[in-house]
């Protein structure tokens, strides 16, 4: 897995939300916790190498330097 090291928002402790759009991100990681939170439709998310499928109403929790991507698979509608 080819993943890049994300420092954008390295030393920024403020909380970002990104809402409502077809998200999809190649492999990255970085000091942030990541949340994707999925009101409706469908994503195949991979972390560390283990794939999962993130659907209506959950939530895919990232950890500090874990190697992840997601894309949007259906819009739910």
């Amino acid at each position: 897995m080819n993943a890049f090291y994300e420092e954008l928002r390295e030393n920024d402790r403020e909380l970002r939300i990104i809402r409502n759009g077809n998200h999809s991100y190649r492999p990255h990681f970085h000091i942030n916790v990541e949340l994707l939170i999925v009101k409706r439709g469908d994503y195949l998310a991979e972390v560390n190498g283990s794939q999962y499928r993130v659907g209506d109403g959950t939530v895919l929790l990232c950890d500090s330097y874990d190697i992840h991507s997601y894309e949007r698979l259906s819009d739910g509608g």
